[in-house]
Parts: C-alpha cells; structure tokens; sequence
C-alpha cells in the first residue's frame, strides 16, 4: 500500500494535462509505472528499480533506471535514459529533462538516432530540443566534445545504396532533418568527398548545399580527383553527389597535371566527373601551370569532358606559353586580349617508348588562336644540327597558330591578319672555339 501511495504521489508531481495532446505540444511527463520507490525528498519525488514514463496523451515514452522529479516539472534519469517519440530515439548515461525550454540534456555515452532517416549523431554531451508549440517549430539538436554523425539525406536511395556523410566537430548543432552546423576542425567525408575547416554548414534540404570557412580544404575523391582551397568555400549536391564546387580569396587547385591559383574558382561536376574550371581575379590574374604549358588572364575557362581537357579560353590580357626550351629556358608564347587553345586526343606513337609517353602525356595541342592585339613569340628549330634556333616575334589583329597532327606538337603554320608586323632573328651557327 505503501508503494502505492508512493507511486500516487510521485504521478501528481509530474504536471498532467486535462486533454490528450497533440504532437508537438508541450510535454507533461506522467509515470506509468516503477519497479520500485526510494521516498520523498522535500518538493521532490524519486523512484528507481526500473522506471517508465510518458508525456501524457503523445506517442513520447521514457525508460530509466532511477528518476527524480522536481516540483518545477524538471525530470532527472540516473543510471540509464532511454527516450523514444515517434521520430527520434535518445540513449545515455544520464540525462535532465527541461520543461521550461523541452529540453533533454543527455550526458555519457549519448546516441541520437533520426528514426525516419536512418541518421545518427554521438558524443558525451548532446541537448536535445524537441518541437513544441509557441517555442519551435522543428526539432533541434546542440552537440560538443567532439561528437560525430552519420548523416543520411532525407532524399537517400534505397538501403543498398545509401551511404552517409561522416561529420565530425568540436561542436555540431542541428535543425530539423536538413540543416546542420558544425565548428572547430570540422571533417566531412564520404566516398566522393573529403572536406575541412575551421567552420561548416550543410542544407540538404531545399538549397542542397555547404560552406566551408577557415582555412578550408575541398578535395573530390572519385575517378577524377581534385583538391581545392581558399579562405571559403560553397558547394552544391544533386541527387547526394557533388554538383558544384566555388573558392573564395586566394583560390588554389590542383587536378591531374595543372596547378591553378586565382581570387576566385569554379568546379562543375557532372557524373562524378570535372566537367568544366572556371577562375577569375581583381587583385591579381588568375594563373595555371602544367608541365607543357602556362596560362594566365583575368579569367580562364578550362573544358573537361569526360575527364579529358578539351579547351582552354583565356580572356583579358591573355598569354599562353609552351614548357620552357631546355637549352635555352625560353617559352614560345601567344597573347592578346583573348586567347583559346583548342586540345585533341593525343595520336599515338609507333614505337613502345612513344606509346608509353603519349598515353602518360594528356591531351595534344591542335590549335592557338589569339585575338585583338594579338603577338607571338617562337623559337623556330634549325634545318641544320647544331645550329641556334630562330626567335620570331610577331603582332597582328589576330593570330593563329596550328599544330601539326601528332604526338609531337610541332607548328605546323602560322596565320597572322591585320597590322601584321614582325622580326625573324637567325642567330647561324656558331664558330668552333
């Protein structure tokens, strides 16, 4: 009888509601039952062997192994806390439940589980907020000590495909199921991606995109592979893969052979691929380096279909050069106002060594083609071994140079028109010593 009364008065204290509630409503916490009691402790009431409670009139249950309940409507769950609504599931330690704010401060050992969407977050010290009315209108969850989650977009496939983005901070805090923040050494990976910085934000939901602040690092993991920096960096998804990448202040990329570094540059992904680097620059021009060519211009566009460069557009105050003579370390160059530089699948070579260059060497130049106050520079090789090559400069409204077709890309000719104007040096051969 004892128990009973006890069980009685320990159900008053935890505030009832006069009508069933509505999700979303404020939660009135109501004991249904308990192994066994422990007494009264002042205002307050305790239970323990195993306790199970409920907000009264919603699909809301929690399971602990002892409770204290404070006279304010303030809950604390020793031992074990388990709590259960219709859309997320919560385990820990220990936890205190806050009726003025509803909120579940879970400690030790937390585990947050998104029922619908398969998603997890865990860490020793997560605060869960759950929707209620006047107060949110959607669920929230604050994170610290380093916790993790395994995120599932609410968009995700079936659970053959399914794969979660891994992320990972000082601090996480979430909304609903498409938004999450997170800062201090954040980590983003999943088989795509690998993504750090000091600060991050992710909306999977109807922008479908990130940010990254803070000295971040953006690299794509597929087939073909990237990794770009800058003091910020956005990105989009489509159907859960990357779909744009931007840099922000002192961009830098490096994919395959080119190096590039502008204010400014832009990834387009289509089917896990590069499809199309955009850079451009205020304070300085934006500037790319392979181990064949240079390019540099206020903006360039660089075309990669199919992982292969196709094209390369070079706009104000455009220069292209070849790698630098190994005898003399000068470049051939072509510049102007606007310089394109159209690229060919490489031809192969006969022989086994040609074969393995060319397949190592990428794409072959076809054609450079240079407009408004166009001018080249060539070193133009010597009929006869051993002589000095010629230097030839030139200027014309537009120029145009064409390769010829081949591993070796040799110019093939050279077509100048308006205002043409240049000098042709032939140095001879040099006297013996």
């Amino acid at each position: 009888m004892r128990r009973l009364l006890l069980l009685a008065a320990l159900a008053a204290a935890l505030p009832a509601a006069a009508t069933a509630q509505q999700p979303g409503t404020r939660c009135r916490v109501q004991l249904v039952f308990a192994n066994d009691s422990g007494g009264v402790l002042g205002p307050s009431y305790f239970a323990s062997g195993g306790v199970r409670l409920r907000c009264q009139g919603q699909n809301v249950t929690m399971d602990t192994d002892s409770v204290v309940a404070h006279a304010n409507g303030d809950v604390e769950f020793h031992g074990y806390m388990r709590y259960r609504d219709s859309t997320v599931a919560i385990d820990a330690e220990r936890a205190y439940y806050r009726k003025a704010t509803e909120t579940w401060e879970a400690r030790g050992n937390v585990l947050v589980r998104d029922l619908e969407t398969g998603s997890t977050m865990r860490g020793p010290t997560i605060d869960y907020l759950r929707p209620a009315a006047g107060m949110r209108d959607s669920a929230e969850v604050f994170a610290v000590g380093r916790p993790r989650i395994e995120y599932f977009d609410t968009d995700s496939a079936g659970p053959a495909e399914r794969e979660p983005y891994v992320i990972i901070g000082d601090r996480i805090r979430s909304r609903g199921k498409g938004l999450i923040w997170a800062g201090g050494q954040v980590q983003i990976d999943r088989s795509d991606l690998s993504a750090r910085g000091d600060s991050m934000m992710l909306d999977t939901g109807e922008s479908d995109a990130g940010t990254l602040i803070g000295n971040p690092v953006f690299r794509g993991l597929d087939a073909d592979s990237f990794a770009l920096t800058g003091s910020r960096i956005d990105f989009t998804l489509e159907d859960r893969r990357i779909r744009s990448v931007l840099a922000a202040e002192k961009a830098h990329l490096v994919r395959n052979e080119w190096d590039l570094v502008a204010d400014t540059i832009g990834i387009e992904v289509r089917e896990r691929a590069v499809q199309q680097i955009l850079a451009w620059g205020t304070a300085k021009q934006a500037e790319g380096k392979s181990s064949r060519y240079s390019v540099r211009a206020d903006s360039l566009a660089f075309d990669t279909p199919g992982e292969t460069l196709t094209q390369i557009r070079a706009f104000g105050k455009a220069w292209v050069a070849s790698a630098a003579d190994s005898a003399g370390g000068e470049q051939d160059w072509l510049a102007g106002d606007s310089v394109v530089a159209d690229f060919v699948p490489r031809a192969a070579d006969t022989t086994a060594a040609g074969r393995a260059d060319s397949a190592d060497a990428g794409p072959a130049l076809a054609r450079l083609s240079a407009r408004h106050e166009a001018r080249s520079f060539r070193q133009i090789e010597p009929d006869t071994p051993g002589e000095r090559p010629s230097l030839a400069y030139a200027t014309g409204r537009a120029i145009t140079i064409v390769m010829k077709p081949g591993a070796a890309e040799e110019v093939e000719r050279v077509e100048i028109v308006g205002q043409v104007q240049g000098v042709q040096l032939d140095p001879g051969t040099p006297k013996a010593p």
